[in-house]
């Protein structure tokens, strides 16, 4: 947080939103409109996009919470606590949108737009609006504690423009790479639902029934030369052990739990927990491999929080904590790979969750996760087909790698450019910082 005694860039000066020369803090309120208008709540926006609406509405049947108007130069945020939420209306939103109440409104008057925007979308601006959230159901800032968060502000509103425009250029580049995720698991779905329905033949080609007989299963029709059989029949499971909590260090060797297999990746950054490196020779059957599957086993009713798998890479070791169970290979002609896909597939999770018990805290049992239906190529048609949907991960890893490179350094660049620790006073819009 900028102190007031701290050194401020020539040319630069510590502001608020209360600065009335500068900001509006926009009140509730919306005037008639005849027609209907688009609601959008909170949760109809992720990061900066606006994901669907809540419905369309008259003026005299909107929701109560739908009573705030976007205006021109305004940014709107999420009010609520560790939420980073920003918009900036275009005009079709200005004139055909109303907004909940969730959001506060700041107009700007002699500042640029999308300066602003970028402060809002600021570590510096969201801390202190976690700090002065307040409530005790939902903790959100209102508008009496947002006019009292301060940041730097270049008094050239050409210096302004041009930062804008930089920070503006990365959020763009990060938006491609999202879209470009985003298209490659909608391929990856179809890509799966073809092969793990119709599979590769031995020329490279996706099988149809009008080039290749089919049969009829369980799993409705499938090529003549697969067999259909319940997921028991080819692996069993072992599930972790009870580890007590008294036993946890902070450091040694890794504990694997629920919270580590999160959307189907392996995230040992989430909540780490560890053992004494001892427990490896104590707990030999709980070490996992190279190559092992594991999949979470409890989780919220009514969420697909939980039945996530994972393959644990050979560059990790780590042991087995309960309600987390790792798939036994009974049947050499099935490959892990293969396996994998079976079990991110749709139609195996259909299954999976009708199956689950508990109200509230959903658990999975062998029984939930090994009586469904699975189709069985041969073993070469099961590595053909799990290199193919590989190949389409791979593509969608090295995105995901270059978008956590760029959204780093859009970081750094609001780190340096926000504070003016790097100017650009001389550097038009069209150009980039050095």
């Amino acid at each position: 947080m900028i102190k007031d005694h701290e050194v401020i860039p020539d040319g630069w000066q510590l502001t608020n939103f209360g600065d009335k020369s500068l900001f509006e803090i926009l009140g509730s309120g919306v005037k008639y409109y005849s027609g209907e208008k688009r609601y959008l709540s909170t949760s109809s926006i992720e990061g900066q996009n606006i994901l669907y609406s809540e419905g369309d509405f008259t003026f005299f049947n909107r929701p109560s919470r739908a009573n705030m108007q976007p205006v021109e130069n305004s940014v709107w945020f999420a009010k609520m606590k560790n939420t980073l939420k920003v918009i900036v209306p275009d005009q079709d939103t200005i004139d055909n949108t109303i907004l909940s109440t969730g959001f506060s409104g700041i107009r700007a008057k002699n500042v640029h737009s999308g300066f602003l925007l970028q402060v809002l979308l600021s570590d510096h601006f969201n801390n202190q609006k976690n700090l002065l959230a307040e409530g005790s159901t939902q903790e959100a800032i209102n508008n009496t504690k947002v006019r009292k968060i301060k940041f730097l502000l270049p008094e050239s509103f050409a210096e302004q423009q041009t930062i804008a425009s930089i920070l503006s250029k990365t959020d763009d580049a990060i938006a491609e790479i999202e879209k470009l995720i985003a298209k490659y698991n909608r391929i990856k779905t179809g890509l799966m639902q073809d092969l793990l329905t119709k599979g590769i033949d031995e020329n490279g080609n996706i099988r149809s029934e009008e080039t290749h007989e089919f049969k009829d299963s369980p799993l409705g029709r499938i090529p003549k030369e697969w067999d259909c059989e319940y997921l028991g029949s080819k692996v069993c499971l072992r599930g972790g052990y009870a580890f007590k909590s008294k036993d946890f260090t902070s450091q040694g060797i890794q504990l694997i739990r629920i919270g580590n297999l999160y959307n189907n990746q392996l995230s040992l950054e989430r909540d780490p927990v560890f053992l004494p490196l001892e427990f490896v020779t104590l707990f030999p059957n709980f070490l996992l491999s190279s190559g092992d599957i594991i999949l979470s086993m409890t989780g919220t009713a009514g969420k697909r929080d939980y039945g996530f798998a994972v393959q644990i890479s050979s560059d990790v070791q780590v042991l087995l904590n309960q309600r987390v169970c790792k798939f036994i290979f009974q049947d050499s002609k099935v490959d892990k790979d293969y396996l994998l896909n079976i079990l991110h597939a749709e139609f195996y999770l259909s299954k999976l969750y009708e199956s689950v018990t508990g109200t509230k805290q959903a658990n999975l049992n062998s029984e939930n996760i090994l009586n469904i239906y699975v189709p069985f190529p041969d073993i070469k048609e099961q590595k053909r087909i799990a290199s193919k949907i590989v190949g389409v991960d791979k593509t969608i890893s090295e995105s995901k790698i270059t978008l956590d490179k760029l959204s780093k350094l859009k970081v750094g660049l609001m780190q340096d450019l926000l504070s003016g620790k790097i100017r650009v006073r001389n550097i038009t819009p069209n150009q980039s910082a050095s």
